[in-house]
């Protein structure tokens, strides 16, 4: 497997899968966890997972598409995250 073919799955699997099965912990330990930190870690944290989850469907939507060629896909991603205090999370120009 290479090309978009990869690229797909590897979004698939680690994007969308990967941020599912997050968003579930994330669920379930705001709502059942009793220490007060781990609670305020999810609860934090949560909103991205979220945001990381949409974005991954929608890059799996397009790319499936066809409306994006491969290698895009990566060089808008990596745009999209700028690391430091007060990060926001944009949508790819994409999407």
């Amino acid at each position: 497997m290479s090309g978009m073919a990869f690229d797909r799955m590897y979004v698939s699997e680690s994007g969308v899968k990967g941020h599912e099965k997050l968003d579930a912990v994330m669920s379930k330990v705001k709502s059942t966890t009793s220490d007060a930190n781990l609670k305020g870690v999810a609860q934090a944290a949560h909103p991205l997972v979220k945001a990381h989850l949409k974005v991954s469907r929608d890059m799996v939507a397009k790319m499936s598409g066809g409306s994006m060629n491969s290698g895009r896909w990566a060089t808008k991603i990596c745009q999209m995250i700028k690391p430091g205090p007060g990060t926001q999370v944009r949508s790819p120009a994409f999407l």
